[in-house]
């Protein structure tokens, strides 16, 4: 299966807003709504999130992963 990033960031932004309220923590009005009514520095990030996490997993080489240069 592969995702496009934006599946990728509309699924992130549904699990984070799930995971919050299940944790009893309350995320910014604005951002309780569907990933398309987001402000849009809020979808420009989760899609950067994306994006990363998807290079991530193509990496062939651990060194290739970046986890050093993400810090």
């Amino acid at each position: 299966m592969t995702l496009s990033a934006e599946e990728l960031a509309k699924f992130l932004h549904q699990r984070y807003e799930h995971h919050a309220k299940r944790l009893g923590w309350s995320t910014q009005a604005q951002c309780q709504v569907a990933f398309e009514d987001l402000p849009r520095a809020n979808r420009e990030v989760m899609l950067s999130v994306a994006q990363d996490l998807l290079a991530l997993f193509k990496a062939d080489r651990p060194s290739d992963r970046g986890f050093a240069k993400a810090v």
